[in-house]
């Protein structure tokens, strides 16, 4: 059942590889919906996040610390999955402490500095029903120890969707393509549209109602090279955040939706969990029940509060 649903988690990951790997090729889908080069810049997701690992950025290099993407929803808040601040290497797995991570925004280039913005993790919130198994609930708030400037050009929040998707909506899917060294290269975005739970049920096992999915019914064919995106990127629906990318292993398998945490599943967790951040000195200082009203508020009308 779990390896079943690894697969599932990876399906958006998975349409990034049959297109890299089929530039060019005759495709029997309307390729005008499809993106012949999806690689974008920064100024196409300016809400996208590097979470990185401080020790292996000391040791490795710039950029070679990058764990897992993330999307800016608010001045000081990252939203990621749950799963990139779990320390698997452990046994039994453990959760990262916050001093052990670095957030750079801003590029779209993982390793190079300019026009980026670098800050340490302040606390760590995963939800408290996250299945490391499952993979269930995979979804964290990272909470940064300053504010994004609002007149940053290249690092802006994003609204957060807070309404069901109906089906056939057409997404943007943005996240770093790992490759066969599984060195993030290139920040990419595609488009797919929404499917059913019945049609992703169909495709994957356990689909659970705290999920989104999206994909492509691609022909069959034969497997694409490896590779893939990393988890924690975004998917953005109507201009806002309306999911998560899970994990993945890398193996291109056409016909596989891709599997995202939903965010309006989970949107009264995000509101409630923002409200409990010490934002000294800011309009963030409020009561949670004020803060959960501002952001309600902010995110119909398509603002950002923070």
């Amino acid at each position: 059942m779990v390896n079943h649903l690894k697969i599932g988690l990876l399906g958006v990951l998975v349409i990034f590889c049959i297109i890299a790997g089929n530039e060019g090729k005759d495709q029997t889908y309307d390729e005008e919906e499809h993106d012949p080069d999806p690689e974008i810049s920064i100024n196409d997701a300016k809400y996208q996040a590097s979470l990185r690992l401080v020790s292996l950025e000391k040791t490795k290099g710039y950029g070679h610390g990058h764990l897992c993407s993330g999307s800016i929803i608010t001045q000081r808040v990252i939203l990621t999955a749950a799963h990139c601040v779990v320390n698997a290497s452990k046994t039994p797995p453990s959760d990262h402490n916050a001093d052990e991570f670095v957030v750079v925004v801003g590029s779209g280039n993982l390793y190079d500095k300019a026009d980026t913005l670098q800050y340490n993790v302040k606390k760590i919130v995963k939800h408290n029903s996250f299945d490391s198994k499952t993979y269930y609930n995979d979804i964290a708030l990272l909470y940064l120890n300053d504010s994004i400037p609002w007149t940053w050009p290249t690092a802006k929040a994003i609204s957060l969707n807070s309404k069901l998707v109906p089906e056939q909506t057409m997404c943007n899917a943005t996240s770093w393509l790992r490759e066969e060294d599984c060195k993030p290269t290139k920040l990419l975005s595609i488009t797919v549209p929404i499917i059913s739970h019945e049609t992703c049920a169909y495709r994957h096992e356990n689909v659970s109602e705290s999920v989104i999915c999206g994909g492509h019914e691609l022909p069959p064919g034969e497997e694409e090279e490896s590779c893939q995106g990393d988890a924690g990127g975004s998917l953005v629906c109507n201009g806002k955040l309306a999911g998560v990318v899970f994990r993945g292993d890398g193996m291109g398998r056409p016909n596989n939706p891709g599997i995202f945490t939903n965010v309006s599943y989970f949107y009264d967790w995000i509101v409630k969990t923002n409200g409990t951040f010490d934002y000294k000195n800011s309009a963030k200082g409020l009561s949670v029940s004020s803060a959960q009203i501002l952001i309600l508020l902010f995110s119909v009308l398509g603002y950002n509060l923070f």
